[in-house]
């Protein structure tokens, strides 16, 4: 059996002084932040999906639960 010669593995280049957050500054600095307005805008489309969900899965969770109770007791009231 033949054995292949051991090959180092490449590592990744360290960042020896710096630390995490100073590169997490970095990259946020690099995001384009959108407008106030415009953050405000899709606020109010984001809670208002959120509202229309809930209202739509309650009523789902209403309309299941009342055929379920109409199967069991067998259409009696």
């Amino acid at each position: 059996m033949s054995e292949t010669p051991n090959k180092s593995i490449p590592l990744p280049k360290s960042n020896k002084g710096r630390s995490y957050f100073t590169d997490l500054k970095r990259e946020f600095k690099k995001v384009s932040w959108p407008a106030l307005p415009e953050t405000h805008r899709l606020f109010g489309v984001v809670l208002s999906v959120c509202l229309l969900l809930m209202v739509v899965t309650g009523v789902i969770g209403f309309l299941a639960g009342t055929a379920i109770e109409f199967l069991l007791k067998g259409g009696r009231s």
